[in-house]
Formats: C-alpha cells, sequence, structure tokens
C-alpha cells in the first residue's frame, strides 16, 4: 500500500556495505489478468574511469523477465490478480554500495545516487505479448 510503506530512503556511503532495499508491485484483489511491468532509472550510479556503479542490485529472477536493459514484466494470472499479490523487485531485497569507492568518489550532497522504479499493468485482453503490451504504456508516462 503506497501509503504505508516508506517511499524513499537515505543511507550512509559506506563502501561494500549491503543495505536493504524492498520495492515492490501490488497487485490488489479482485484484479485483472495483467501484464506487470516495473521500469526502473539509475540517477548519479556512476563514477571512476573506467565507469563503475555506486550501487548495484539484481532483478528479482524468480518474477522478473528482462524485456530490455530497464524494463521486466511478469505475466500475473487471472488466480493470481483475482486473490492480488505482491511481487518483490530485486534479489534478496538488497543493494550493495561499490567496496572500491573512496572518498573523493562520494558524491556531492544534492547528487546522491538514486534508484527509481515504476510499475505499469496492462490487462492481458489488451495484449498477446509483453512486448506489445508495454508499446500500450504511454510514452510520457514511461521514466525512459
Amino acid at each position: 500500500d503506497v501509503d504505508t510503506r516508506t517511499q524513499t530512503n537515505s543511507y550512509a556511503t559506506i563502501p561494500g556495505v549491503t543495505y536493504p532495499k524492498d520495492p515492490t508491485v501490488k497487485v490488489l484483489e479482485n484484479s485483472e489478468a495483467c501484464w506487470l511491468f516495473v521500469e526502473f532509472k539509475e540517477v548519479n550510479n556512476t563514477f571512476g574511469n573506467p565507469v563503475e556503479k555506486y550501487i548495484t542490485f539484481a532483478m528479482d529472477n524468480n518474477v522478473w523477465t528482462k524485456l530490455s536493459d530497464t524494463v521486466y514484466y511478469t505475466e500475473v494470472s487471472k488466480a493470481d490478480a483475482t486473490a492480488g499479490k505482491t511481487y518483490n523487485v530485486i534479489k534478496d531485497t538488497t543493494v550493495t554500495v561499490n567496496s572500491d569507492i573512496t572518498k573523493t568518489d562520494i558524491p556531492e550532497e544534492g547528487s546522491e545516487p538514486q534508484l527509481i522504479f515504476k510499475a505499469f499493468a496492462v490487462q492481458k485482453e489488451a495484449a498477446a505479448d509483453a512486448a506489445t503490451a508495454w508499446g500500450l504504456v504511454p510514452a510520457n508516462e514511461k521514466l525512459a
């Protein structure tokens, strides 16, 4: 439930530390079978030469199938949609700070790394496959 979950978290940048990060997507009870998508965007999440990421994470591949570099989907059955179901987004619900970060790599206040996740649903009846369903999501709603 959006109203009761923490929408943002702030963490100290400590090299090599793993932090809890638990974005979820909830399909409400009495919903319709659908294609469920998660799109993510990384903001200010690179440093150094060669370029490395400040924060690393993996999508939960037990739930999500890769559609593109930043979009994953799962097929929600009529039974799961009727019952209502919550889906984890990130594998093991954790993110890890790069262990190679030094004090000089830490970004200035206001330019901290961010991971942004946004979910979309398209009813199964509207599209025969995930790629077609993703094409039905309005471009102005997408993160990219």
